[in-house]
């Protein structure tokens, strides 16, 4: 019987615990006169291509004065983030919350995620649901890495522009070179009538068709190595993801200087 009674007064004891730390609590603390600070959740995850706010939380029945609030940061990757304040919030007088704000750094590099610890350290006021500092006095953050590794296709859909205007598209061909894992040969980096359609002569097209290597850097961008003397190369983006290459060719064929833009995307 006495087991019993011991279970039921841990029940009830337990039950009373985890209703003072209800959401309802922030608003109305059941506390008389009493305030804390804590956070609305204990884990979040933000893409590393968008920013996160972090919301701080007064629990207090005014706020007549502001609130500063201190925090502090710990992460095994700190290359991968930025907190916009400098470890301190300030929640405004009349408020009873304000945002942290976590920008995660786009690298374009296939990481993995990354996890941030953001911890209240305020002394003023209690810290954590009911001012405890047990629960909801820090929270995770998950910096999701958006990046997938480079696994190019081999056949592609080319459009490309010049003077302004569209070029014939085409499909063009990558052919892995061999012993790497980051260069590809293409047959035509600019189309194989490209020559015909800048010049007005169909006579040129299958001619000058700027044979290319092309080379996915660490972080996604390209360098794109032209095969042939006129083929001055020319630079871009991979979007791993996508299977897409975006460049810019420069070229030494015509006399005029100009551009050709291209973009491939996988077939």
């Amino acid at each position: 019987m006495k087991k019993l009674r011991l279970l039921y007064l841990i029940a009830l004891v337990s039950f009373t615990f985890l209703g003072c730390e209800s959401d309802a609590e922030i608003d109305t603390p059941s506390y008389q006169n009493s305030k804390w600070i804590q956070f609305d959740s204990e884990a979040v995850s933000v893409s590393e291509s968008n920013t996160i706010t972090i919301p701080v939380l007064l629990a207090a029945s005014e706020n007549t004065s502001g609130q500063s609030v201190s925090f502090t940061v710990t992460s095994q990757s700190p290359d991968r983030y930025a907190i916009t304040q400098n470890g301190t919030v300030e929640i405004p007088a009349g408020e009873f919350s304000a945002n942290i704000e976590l920008v995660p750094v786009n690298d374009n590099l296939v990481n993995g995620d990354a996890e941030v610890t953001i911890s209240l350290s305020n002394t003023d006021v209690g810290v954590g649901v009911g001012g405890e500092g047990l629960r909801f006095n820090s929270v995770v953050v998950t910096v999701v890495d958006d990046d997938c590794l480079p696994t190019p296709g081999s056949s592609y859909t080319a459009t490309v522009r010049a003077f302004n205007d569209d070029a014939p598209s085409y499909t063009a061909m990558l052919t892995p070179v061999p012993g790497t894992t980051d260069r590809y040969t293409i047959d035509s980096a600019w189309g194989p009538d490209f020559v015909g359609w800048a010049t007005g002569n169909a006579g040129f097209n299958g001619q000058f068709v700027y044979p290319a290597t092309i080379v996915i850097n660490s972080d996604l961008t390209i360098d794109v190595l032209g095969g042939a003397g006129y083929a001055t190369g020319g630079s871009g983006s991979y979007d791993s993801c996508g299977d897409v290459f975006t460049y810019t060719l420069t070229q030494g064929l015509f006399t005029t200087d100009f551009t050709v833009d291209v973009t491939l995307t996988a077939n």
